[in-house]
């Protein structure tokens, strides 16, 4: 019998039973004789499975799911995980964890080189290299922290592309006169406070009235997070945002930044001379004339972080506060703007050299 009358204080049958070696035993939490050995039935069978499961090994289906349960849905980047982990399966197969050759890895690697993305494209070095580093996480935790045989570990560095050195473009103060000047007189304040504030392009175009605070002088915004709700981001409004902002006041009573309709577009429900919320690609083509009439090549929206970035960091030397202006929730993404630029280099060791080598003997 593995089913045993209830210990002294308890009113509860406790179990006591074997599975390949390891003993169970505890309380059944069930007043009765009957109702304790149908629960004893109930455990004995789930450690009899669960058992059996270690004896076979764990799949990567079963891996990918708990570490999404587990892991991922906490990341601020769930969503691209789960991506990650869908293509991975797909590519590697439902297969063994234990069983996951460094071939079997290199041929992954060699097949999602040559696939194209929806926009056409191949992916970059660095999307395929996430794919390897996401599922080496799986593997050791999988390792580390559940207990499951994993084999021996494929060589994952061996398997990383080589990326090229991560691209920083930041606009220098002469190629923003000319950038202001070309711009649709529309856009302008839209890039305007972009430069200032150095926040992504849906929290400028979607900034609402209801998200700005003149008086007490700050915005608050949701940002890129998988949190409920989302992340707040709370800016301060120094003058010159506030300049940008007052600027656009009666000019709608939900958005903050909007565009003149010059056309009337019925399919679209848009009527010339009626003022409307920029969409995440209506600005695309005027921005590209602008860019083009001010002769400024290599530059892309997004970049306007990077110069508030850059520009905040060049002034203070301070990268917390950099990281508190970006919203970053890891230092380690904002370190990508601790870099000198040429002139900022010269500049260094010019002033280097005029301290230490003029004194020279």
């Amino acid at each position: 019998m593995s089913v045993y009358p209830p210990p002294p204080r308890s009113p509860y049958w406790t179990y006591d039973f074997t599975v390949g070696g390891t003993r169970f035993r505890g309380s059944t939490k069930r007043k009765t004789k009957r109702e304790a050995e149908k629960e004893e039935r109930r455990l004995r069978q789930e450690a009899e499975t669960n058992y059996a499961r270690g004896l076979q090994g764990v799949r990567l289906n079963e891996a990918f799911g708990r570490y999404l349960v587990e892991k991922s849905q906490y990341h601020a980047n769930a969503d691209t995980e789960f991506y990650q982990l869908e293509r991975l399966k797909d590519g590697l197969g439902d297969i063994l964890i234990k069983d996951i050759p460094d071939a079997l890895l290199s041929t992954y690697v060699s097949k999602r080189r040559s696939e194209k993305t929806i926009r056409g494209t191949l992916p970059a070095p660095a999307t395929v290299n996430r794919e390897i580093e996401l599922l080496r996480r799986v593997l050791r935790t999988a390792r580390d922290e559940w207990g499951h045989d994993v084999g021996r570990l494929p060589k994952f560095g061996k398997h990383k592309l080589p990326e090229p050195q991560e691209r920083i473009r930041s606009l220098s103060t002469e190629e923003q006169d000319r950038l202001m000047k070309a711009l649709w007189p529309d856009l302008r304040p839209v890039v305007s406070f972009s430069l200032a504030t150095g926040v992504r392009l849906s929290n400028a175009i979607g900034l609402t009235w209801n998200m700005v605070d003149l008086p007490g002088g700050t915005i608050t915004l949701r940002t890129k997070s998988h949190r409920p709700g989302g992340a707040t981001l709370v800016l301060p409004i120094t003058n010159e945002i506030r300049a940008i902002l007052s600027r656009q006041r009666g000019q709608h009573p939900i958005h903050v930044f909007t565009y003149e309709c010059r056309r009337t577009r019925l399919e679209n429900k848009r009527v010339k001379g009626e003022r409307y919320p920029f969409s995440l690609t209506g600005w695309r083509r005027d921005w590209k004339r602008a860019l083009k009439a001010a002769g400024i090549e290599d530059y892309r929206w997004h970049d306007n972080r990077h110069t508030a970035a850059t520009r905040l960091l060049a002034t203070t030397g301070n990268l917390k506060l950099t990281q508190r202006l970006l919203g970053h929730s890891d230092i380690a993404t904002t370190a990508k703007y601790a870099h000198a630029d040429t002139d900022q280099l010269r500049d260094a060791m010019e002033e280097v050299s005029d301290t230490w080598i003029k004194n020279s003997p």
